[in-house]
């Protein structure tokens, strides 16, 4: 399957599989069409490489909840192409290393988007410039969207992640377990876990029981059939927790993130909006830094910058079901969390200026569009 040698082999031999898959999912037929238009935005910027895109598990994995998927995403691809300047973003995401930042900057310019705020993507110069701006009365509000996970490390972590999420959805298995990534060599690794946890899964499946592997010092891993959930020890019921070592804590990697792009992209007088999304965080730390004052403190001291926002990006099925949607409004934070129509989740931290500042219209936009966009959403899918 990873055997093509040009993007034009690549989407055949993805067309050919899914089309020739025996499935009678009411879904097929619209999944179908959504790959070709999928294909049609993506083919002539699709790089085929060493390292495996991000979407391949999608394209090669064929039954009713990802027919879904491809027409979803094709929904979404559809509707970015429409916003000014996304014919800069959406050749990036046909580059595996380029994918994960490029779809953060669709997807939060979708946001305004879909709300109906004018919204354009900022050319790209030679000095460091916003990603995004919006429009909105006579005002003007520059946007810089950014990960915490942007290094190599973080990105073969965050790979496996999804991987090992979902083999277990495609499986139909459940469990979890604890990942140690630090190795000279993080691609070999991975691919030593993602081995260690497909024999688990054939061994669950074959037994209808329990499974339990390990890698000394890097993985350890509990999973079963759904049916037989029970039998994975309470504590790794649908969690896993990944870590590296000494990891910065993410609290002073957002203060340092904060540093750096307020000094380069969101240097001007004009208003300013930082966005960092993280798809490792787990719940637990974003509680920690729901109740933490420091972050606030910091964005106080820029006057410019209206609003910090992190966005935590929920896939694992157990995680999104346990979600409580809620919107908590304190002096100078606004938690949010809710699930999406695509069968996600999110949670989202927005650290916002003091009054005085003179942000308040932006912050207000920025709120409605946050909160709002599950059922923004849910409107593009109906269309």
């Amino acid at each position: 399957m990873q055997s093509e040698n040009s993007p034009a082999q690549f989407w055949d031999a993805v067309e050919r599989f899914q089309g020739s898959h025996l499935d009678t999912s009411p879904n097929k037929e619209a999944g179908l069409k959504g790959l070709k238009t999928i294909r049609t935005i993506l083919e002539p910027h699709w790089v085929i490489s060493s390292i495996r895109h991000p979407l391949w598990n999608n394209f090669w994995v064929a039954y009713e909840r990802n027919y879904l998927w491809f027409f979803q995403f094709a929904k979404i691809l559809e509707e970015a192409t429409r916003i000014p300047g996304s014919e800069q973003v959406i050749p990036r995401l046909g580059i595996p290393e380029e994918y994960a930042n490029a779809f953060s900057e669709l997807d939060f310019a979708l946001r305004f988007d879909l709300s109906g705020i004018p919204c354009r993507f900022v050319p790209r110069a030679s000095t460091p410039t916003p990603d995004l701006m919006i429009e909105h009365g006579n005002k003007k509000t520059l946007i810089e969207i950014t990960s915490l996970n942007s290094s190599e490390q973080d990105r073969i972590e965050l790979e496996t992640m999804n991987w090992l999420l979902y083999q277990q959805s495609r499986y139909h298995c459940y469990g979890g377990g604890s990942l140690y990534m630090d190795d000279p060599n993080p691609s070999d690794l991975s691919e030593q876990v993602r081995q260690t946890a497909e024999d688990a899964f054939r061994e669950a499946l074959d037994s209808n029981g329990l499974s339990h592997r390990n890698i000394r010092g890097v993985f350890d891993f509990y999973v079963a059939p759904h049916e037989r959930a029970d039998l994975v020890p309470e504590k790794w019921r649908g969690h896993f927790q990944v870590s590296s070592r000494t990891p910065l804590p993410v609290k002073d990697k957002l203060a340092r993130k904060i540093d750096c792009k307020t000094d380069r992209q969101l240097n001007s007088d004009e208003s300013s909006i930082l966005v960092v999304y993280d798809r490792i965080i787990s719940s637990e730390v974003f509680k920690e830094l729901s109740k933490d004052h420091d972050i606030a403190v910091k964005v106080a001291t820029l006057p410019n910058l209206a609003a910090v926002v992190l966005i935590h990006t929920i896939t694992h099925p157990f995680a999104v079901n346990n979600i409580e949607p809620k919107t908590e409004t304190g002096w100078d934070l606004t938690v949010i969390s809710h699930k999406l129509p695509n069968g996600e989740a999110e949670e989202i931290l927005t650290w916002e200026n003091s009054e005085e500042k003179g942000h308040p219209d932006t912050i207000r936009l920025l709120n409605e569009c946050l909160t709002g966009f599950p059922l923004d959403l849910a409107r593009l899918f109906e269309r």
